[in-house]
């Protein structure tokens, strides 16, 4: 099986459990690329090379792909969009992500300089010194680079886009948005609700009957009755649990009884500029505030589902008083992230780029898998 070289600790560890090993093995010159004005050590490189790769590893499941004797290195991935997209093998996809945040650290701090931002937000600097108590530098060399360098790449990585994007967007920015435009698109876009969800497509994806979909039909609205009878939608997901937990019970292995759920178990909440199924935020929006209704959608635009749903005004319900407030900088990201992202993908493109074709040779990511 293979196993991912990680950093212990907090930052890197995530649910697998995986041990240090032998070093990156990369011999190479000193420095690895150069973006305008800024040259990049081979160090820094494999810093950034390693944060993209965990990240892509970990994200798309490719250990998943070993245990199952697949080879996650031949998996495609699409990298760009638009007229620009291709079709990568995971590693190549890897390394572009990698040089891409690269480039993109030079373009951030280019603007930072521009606007005058030389502040990075509180939150963010904390955060990520958080996270970096827990590396050693004693694991990062066996990695290629030190923790000063890791400590640097992360800073940068978590902190600088922040900064400049809320240093232009948030009170007091050269393009600080008003109020009026923050509450304005939390009445438009954020929805809160409860959901008991059931697909309309069988094992094989295919639609299910006429019968089989009235038949799910049927339950929902059996659901929707009980709700309407005791007005807890909590002890109605509960019911449904249990229904689900009994139909699936035999008498070797009997049921469990449901724990009882609360709303921090239930409650969802979407900004439906962000979250990209149009199907099923178009039927949430069929289902009036503070009501109860049965909907049918085609989920993530493939999956005929139907489901039970109550809407909830965001601002409602306990401890929820300060719920616009704390969502502020998640507001002012729908309203001009967008924009901001044009704008970098603009400038980068007019940045020199020249890559050290040995290192990028030499330094790959499957250095930091090994063969169990």
């Amino acid at each position: 099986m293979s196993k991912v070289k990680r950093i212990t600790g907090g930052i890197l560890s995530a649910a697998m459990a995986l041990t240090m090993i032998t070093a990156a093995g990369c011999s190479t010159p000193k420095n690895a690329m150069t973006v305008e004005d800024t040259t990049y050590t081979t160090g820094e490189y494999l810093a950034y090379l390693y944060n993209s790769y965990y990240q892509i590893y970990t994200r798309n499941n490719f250990a998943l792909y070993a245990q199952y004797g697949m080879d996650p290195w031949e998996q495609e991935l699409t990298y760009g969009e638009g007229d620009d997209e291709q079709k990568l093998k995971a590693e190549d996809y890897i390394v572009r992500v990698a040089q891409d945040a690269m480039i993109r650290q030079v373009a951030l701090k280019h603007k930072m300089e521009e606007y005058g931002i030389t502040e990075l937000r509180e939150q963010d600097v904390e955060s990520a010194e958080s996270a970096l108590k827990s590396v050693k530098n004693d694991d990062t060399i066996k990695l290629g680079f030190t923790k000063d360098t890791y400590s640097k790449m992360y800073k940068d990585f978590y902190c600088n886009e922040m900064a400049l994007f809320y240093g232009l967007y948030d009170t007091n920015g050269q393009r600080a948005v008003t109020e009026d435009d923050i509450r304005t698109y939390f009445e438009d876009n954020y929805r809160s609700y409860k959901i008991i969800e059931i697909s309309l497509a069988g094992s094989d994806g295919s639609d299910l009957s006429e019968e089989d979909t009235q038949g799910v039909l049927d339950r929902l609205n059996g659901y929707l009755d009980l709700y309407k009878e005791n007005g807890d939608f909590n002890k109605v997901i509960d019911k449904y649990k249990q229904d689900e937990a009994d139909a699936k019970a035999t008498e070797e292995n009997p049921a469990e009884t449901v724990t009882p759920s609360t709303d921090d178990d239930n409650r969802k909440e979407l900004d439906v500029k962000q979250y990209g199924d149009e199907d099923f935020t178009n039927a949430l929006d069929t289902v009036p505030v503070n009501e109860a209704k049965v909907i049918q959608y085609k989920k993530s635009g493939t999956t005929n589902t139907a489901a039970l749903l109550l809407r909830l005004d965001p601002e409602e319900g306990e401890d929820r008083e300060n719920f616009f407030t704390d969502n502020r900088d998640n507001i002012i990201y729908g309203l001009r992230y967008e924009e901001f992202s044009k704008e970098m993908k603009d400038y980068i493109a007019t940045l020199k780029v020249e890559v050290n074709k040995t290192v990028e040779k030499k330094c790959r990511p499957k250095n930091f898998v090994t063969e169990k």
